[in-house]
């Protein structure tokens, strides 16, 4: 799409102009994209993946469902979903159905809980740090969104490698893992994409 990803987790992968950079492309992807009538488009991000779709999410990218897959933050500067725009860049309302599913274990959740002390924080203040620690701004952790639906990472519904059939998806592993056919959470994306209520199995409401 014309924008850097980053490349090495310690020293890319923290900041958040990687996410900016990238959010117009990805808007504009996705406002080029042929919908036919009654077409339901979901966007998706996996992991930094995630901060990119939030930073496009704040530009009014045009989605129906929008899903965090153990995505560091819900975007640069979101604190809620009042961050986002009512309406997409043609002026057509937006409501996004939103998800989100970060395996038990998974290292991102020491990232996600960055976000704590800017919390506490009135929001200029926040804001204005934010834009100097720009290591800590990558937003809210997803799960903390209002009316955001969190789905359970659910199991290893085969035997693959070291993982056994009926094994939690969890640990470092599962930050990749909560991708791979045969898992649990693999299909309730899949079902979120395909537009089953809960994804399959059902999720938690916030």
């Amino acid at each position: 799409m014309g924008a850097d990803f980053p490349l090495a987790i310690g020293s890319n992968a923290p900041f958040a102009h990687y996410a900016i950079a990238a959010a117009g492309p990805l808007r504009d992807f996705v406002l080029g994209l042929p919908r036919p009538k009654g077409c339901v488009l979901t966007v998706l991000g996996h992991s930094y993946g995630g901060t990119i779709v939030g930073a496009a999410e704040r530009l009014g990218v045009p989605a129906d469902r929008v899903v965090h897959v153990a995505s560091p933050g819900a975007g640069p500067g979101v604190r809620d979903v009042g961050d986002y725009p009512a309406l997409d860049p043609l002026g057509h309302p937006r409501a996004p159905h939103r998800f989100t599913l970060t395996a038990p274990g998974d290292p991102i959740r020491w990232v996600q809980r960055l976000d704590v002390p800017w919390r506490l924080l009135p929001q200029p203040v926040a804001t204005a740090l934010q834009r100097v620690v720009a290591g800590l701004s990558l937003g809210v952790d997803p799960e903390r969104l209002e009316g955001i639906e969190v789905l359970p990472a659910g199991t290893w519904e085969v035997a693959r490698g070291l993982h056994a059939a009926g094994a939690p998806v969890s640990g470092p592993s599962a930050h990749a893992a909560v991708m791979e056919p045969g898992t649990g959470s693999f299909r309730r994306i899949a079902g979120v994409i395909a537009g089953v209520p809960g994804g399959v199995t059902g999720g938690d409401r916030r």
